[in-house]
C-alpha cells in the first residue's frame, strides 16, 4: 500500500510539472496566431497538416483508449486538476484558509500554462506584464478567474458532473458482457492503431527537413515566340539556428533566369526572393526549382509545365 501511494504521488507530481513544461519546451503546442505548431521541440508550419492531424488523432485515441481500459487510473495518477485539488484540501485541513490563498496564487500560473498550448508563451508573457487592455490579456484573466473557481469552489464537483474525461469513461467503458465477448485481435486493435499512429508521428517529425519553400506566381505569359515568368520563391527556416540554402533551376537551354542561388536565413525567418524567367520555350518540359538545405535535403517546386 505504501509503495502504491508513493508511485501515485510521483506520477501526480510528474504530470503536474509536465503540464507547465510541455508548452514552454515546445514538446507539443499549437501557435494559433503564428500559424505554426510544435512537436518534440521542432517547429512546423500549417502546411504540414498531415503531421498535425496524426498528432491530434494520436492524442484523441490515447484519451479514448485510456478511458476504455484504465477507468479511474488517469484520475488517480495523472489528472492535474485532481492533483491540485487534493493538494489544496490537504493544506486547507492543516491551515484553514491557506488553500484559498494558494489557489489565488497558482490560478494565474495555471492559466498561463494552459494558454501557452495555443499562444506563443513569450507573446503571452509580454501581454501580461505590459498591462495593456488587449483581447489576449482579457482572455488570460478570464481564464485565471475560471480556473480559480474550478480549484477553489467546484473542486471535485467538476470531476463528478462536468469532466470531459469522465464523460469519455462513461461512454466507452465496457460492460462485463462486452469484455467477455471481445477477444483476440479485435480487443487489441485500438492499441495497435495507437502504436501505429505514434510511430508515424515520430517518423514524420524526425524526417522533416526543417524548412518550407513555395513559388508565388505574379505574372506568367506564354506565346509561340516568348515565355515570361515573374514571381517569388518563399523560403521559411523552421530551425532555431541560421541556415543557408542553395537554389537551382531545371529548365530548357533557351531560357534566361534571374534569381539568387545562395541565401541565408536567420532562425525562424521567412523571406521571399524574386525570380524572373524569360525566353522561348520549345517543349512542355516542366520548369522545376530545387531548394537544398545544409543537410542535403531537397524540396522541389514546380514553376510551370
Amino acid at each position: 500500500m505504501r509503495l502504491k501511494r508513493r508511485s501515485r504521488m510521483i506520477s501526480q507530481i510528474s504530470v503536474f510539472v509536465a503540464f507547465f513544461l510541455v508548452p514552454l519546451l515546445n514538446v507539443f503546442r499549437i501557435d494559433v496566431g503564428g500559424q505554426h505548431f510544435f512537436l518534440f521541440g521542432k517547429k512546423f508550419a500549417y502546411d504540414d497538416g498531415l503531421l498535425l492531424l496524426v498528432a491530434i488523432l494520436f492524442l484523441v485515441l490515447l484519451v479514448v483508449l485510456g478511458a476504455k481500459i484504465s477507468h479511474r487510473f488517469f484520475c488517480s495518477y495523472m489528472c492535474p486538476h485532481n492533483t491540485f485539488v487534493g493538494f489544496l484540501i490537504r493544506i486547507g485541513k492543516r491551515v484553514p484558509g491557506l488553500d484559498w490563498a494558494v489557489a489565488v496564487l497558482l490560478a494565474p500560473l495555471a492559466a498561463f500554462a494552459l494558454l501557452a498550448y495555443f499562444v506563443d508563451p513569450g507573446w503571452l508573457w509580454n501581454a501580461i506584464i505590459s498591462f495593456r487592455g488587449s483581447p489576449l490579456l482579457i482572455f488570460y484573466w478570464f481564464t485565471a478567474v475560471g480556473l480559480f473557481l474550478l480549484f477553489g469552489i467546484f473542486r471535485y464537483k467538476f470531476c463528478a458532473n462536468a469532466c470531459p474525461y469522465g464523460f469519455f469513461q462513461m461512454v466507452f467503458k465496457d460492460t462485463p458482457r462486452e469484455r467477455n465477448g471481445v477477444q483476440g485481435l479485435a480487443s487489441r486493435l485500438p492499441l495497435l492503431i495507437l502504436v501505429f499512429l505514434g510511430g508515424v508521428m515520430v517518423y514524420m517529425a524526425a524526417s522533416h527537413p526543417g524548412y518550407h519553400a513555395r513559388i508565388i506566381h505574379i505574372v506568367e505569359t506564354k506565346t509561340s515566340e516568348q515565355y515570361i515568368f515573374a514571381g517569388k520563391i518563399e523560403i521559411e527556416n523552421l530551425q532555431f539556428q541560421p541556415q543557408a540554402y542553395s537554389i537551382r533551376i531545371d529548365k530548357e537551354p533557351g531560357l534566361q533566369v534571374k534569381m539568387r542561388e545562395q541565401v541565408t536565413l536567420a532562425p525562424e525567418e521567412i523571406r521571399q526572393f524574386p525570380i524572373t524567367i524569360t525566353g522561348r520555350r520549345t517543349t512542355n518540359r516542366p520548369i522545376l526549382i530545387r531548394v537544398t538545405n545544409p543537410a542535403g535535403t531537397i524540396l522541389v517546386q514546380r514553376v510551370s509545365g
